[in-house]
């Protein structure tokens, strides 16, 4: 198929003018499919439409493939001739050749004429009920041969189907449902009504929601063109990308203490809490931290925390807490932080922790713990009374289902 770059280099072949661009010949590109609409009583779409780009082509997509518009000889034998008298015409000391590319575009036009009427696709036709080879007399042949078509034009005017795909345009989004689809071919010209989203989306890491804001036709773009329930006319294969409302699902005080927003706690599965939000350092995580987030299976801690407070994970269900390796301060854990009834079958405590409570480890249920502690036994720095810092020697609570292994470098 001939590219824009093709068409206008060949112009400047035939031209013998080589500093011809597309922006030059666009509009004579666009009259000479006017020209031959007014020939063949058709309404085939403005080149320009199509051509849109130097490797643009006049073919459009349908059902994930390039359909020509017309054959492709049809541009170089009626097109190209036609661009090149309109060239012509406009330079004095051409006129000579002029009258040769005349001759070949009427030559070319006849050709096309005689070998592709009857072969033009119903949408394409100006008045699908006339031409050469169907003369009605009347209004019921008219509606006869009208409905002939309609049905059989798979058989007798082939028709492309064009397809509606809708994309989510994010590569950090947990899908929970379908996403939209249309499984509808459309016809040429019809119109289609533009889809909508109603369910909140999540990123993989849960620090997000996301709703739908409406949808672009081009990828690049960071805002909305089209909006939900929206019309446009398809012409092309159409792909839709989805431009998202995001907002944090969690938020952090002037303390910088982290918690959930109340509308995200139902939803959220994994999160992997960022070392800022807004600007604010996330250092600390409060009591009752994933009280009434009954679906939520991990949690990995901010790379800056400093202290994880009492009763933090009371009720945690999930099967997974995860630390960091390394910490720039040292961290404290206070008393009751991970009392767990959940399925978690390991936890590491990294070197930075420095600090830990009576009971911060404790086993609701018979499913087996095991604390992997990175630092060895005897390295452990023993509770000080005076300063509150240190180790309790009570800092799990002994149970058959608990066991600890320190100076672990898994």
């Amino acid at each position: 198929m001939t590219t824009q770059s093709e068409l206008v280099h060949r112009l400047n072949q035939l031209t013998l003018r080589y500093n011809l661009t597309w922006y030059d010949i666009s509009r004579d590109a666009d009259n000479a499919i006017t020209h031959i609409n007014n020939f063949m009583g058709t309404k085939y779409p403005p080149m320009s439409v199509y051509m849109n780009r130097p490797d643009g082509t006049y073919c459009f997509r349908a059902s994930k493939r390039n359909v020509e518009i017309f054959p492709d000889r049809y541009i170089h034998s009626v097109v190209i001739p036609y661009i090149a008298i309109q060239i012509l015409t406009r330079e004095e000391e051409f006129t000579q050749v002029y009258q040769k590319y005349q001759q070949d575009l009427d030559d070319g036009l006849y050709q096309m004429f005689q070998n592709e009427f009857n072969r033009v696709p119903y949408e394409f036709r100006q008045n699908p009920d006339q031409g050469v080879f169907f003369s009605p007399e009347s209004i019921d042949e008219a509606e006869r041969i009208r409905n002939f078509h309609h049905h059989n034009r798979k058989d007798v005017l082939p028709s492309p189907k064009f397809l509606v795909t809708y994309h989510v345009n994010s590569n950090d989004l947990y899908l929970t449902n379908d996403f939209v689809k249309d499984t509808k071919g459309y016809m040429y010209g019809d119109t289609v009504q533009v889809k909508g989203y109603n369910h909140v989306l999540y990123s993989y890491d849960g620090i997000f929601s996301n709703t739908l804001e409406g949808w672009t036709l081009d990828k690049s773009n960071s805002s909305s063109e089209l909006l939900p329930g929206d019309t446009l006319q398809v012409t092309n294969d159409v792909d839709l990308f989805a431009i998202w409302n995001r907002e944090y699902t969690i938020a952090v005080n002037n303390e910088n203490v982290v918690t959930f927003k109340n509308k995200a706690k139902d939803s959220l599965v994994n999160v992997v809490l960022p070392e800022r939000v807004h600007g604010r350092l996330i250092t600390t995580i409060p009591a009752d931290f994933t009280k009434d987030m009954p679906r939520l299976r991990s949690v990995t801690l901010p790379p800056k925390l400093t202290l994880i407070k009492q009763n933090a994970f009371r009720g945690f269900s999930g099967s997974e807490i995860l630390f960091n390796t390394n910490y720039p301060e040292d961290i404290k854990i206070e008393g009751g932080a991970f009392d767990l009834p959940g399925t978690i079958t390991s936890i590491v405590i990294p070197a930075n922790v420095r600090t830990i409570e009576s009971a911060a480890f404790t086993r609701n249920n018979d499913i087996p713990l095991t604390i992997y502690v990175r630092t060895l036994k005897e390295n452990i720095p023993a509770w000080n009374n005076t300063t509150k810092t240190g180790w309790k020697s009570d800092w799990f609570t002994p149970s058959d289902y608990i066991k600890v292994v320190y100076g672990w470098n898994g």
